[in-house]
């Protein structure tokens, strides 16, 4: 076997998967603190960041609260995870929150 066409095989089979995982889309949308969306950073509510990995097909959104224009994590959530669990952990939070989340991860 020629070891330069396996290595040069192996190179390019790296550089296609290590493309193939980059981020497609990275978005963000803000939320009131009744989680209605705004087009800008509240200094009080909560931000949505999405993101979509084409290789798997797996979007994900991490939830922060915003509260005195500081960002917290909240949680992160993909399209792989039970919709019943995602919908649990979120009851607390306003309804227009949740609805966002989920329709981000559809």
């Amino acid at each position: 076997m020629n070891f330069r066409k396996v290595n040069l095989y192996l190179r390019k089979l790296l550089k296609y998967n290590m493309e193939s995982l980059a981020v497609a889309t990275k978005s963000s949308i803000y939320l009131d603190k009744l989680g209605f969306e705004v087009s800008y950073k509240p200094e009080n509510g909560y931000k949505i960041e999405y993101s979509y990995i084409p290789i798997n097909s797996v979007k994900e959104a991490i939830l922060y609260e915003i509260h005195n224009s500081e960002e917290k994590e909240l949680g992160r959530f993909s399209n792989l995870d039970n919709i019943l669990e995602v919908v649990k952990y979120l009851e607390k939070y306003p309804q227009k929150v949740v609805e966002n989340i989920l329709q981000t991860l559809k």
